[in-house]
């Protein structure tokens, strides 16, 4: 596994940084199991959060430096918006999809592909 589910569980307040500092420790110190076994075997989650977590993890990539993202006041169509492209189906994001082309993007840019 890798420090991007750790990032997740962060994002969530599951775990918090020192414990995934560990975990990943653990992995490379040749401990082969998934991230998750090993935080639940640590006791720094538990089955329910770690599932609860896979069932809603998002995929996108770019979310860290995405200005759509960080919007700290969502109507309820950016949340919409939000969920589908941001947590569902990131490689249909315009923002995504301008990213890995490694174009400009403006931050009055949406997911659709349409500006504000």
């Amino acid at each position: 596994m890798d420090g991007k589910r750790g990032e997740g569980l962060i994002r969530i307040g599951a775990i918090t940084r020192a414990q995934v500092e560990e975990v990943l420790h653990q992995q490379r110190a040749g401990d082969d199991r998934l991230f998750g076994e090993i935080a639940i075997d640590l006791r720094f989650i538990n089955e329910v959060a770690l599932k609860s977590y896979l069932n809603t993890k998002t995929d996108c990539r770019f979310q860290v430096d995405c200005h759509f993202y960080r919007i700290r006041e969502m109507t309820a169509y950016t949340s919409r918006l939000k969920e589908i492209y941001c947590e569902r189906y990131p490689e249909t994001c315009a923002i995504y999809q301008r990213k890995l082309e490694n174009k400009v993007i403006t931050t009055t840019l949406r997911p659709t592909g349409s500006y504000r």
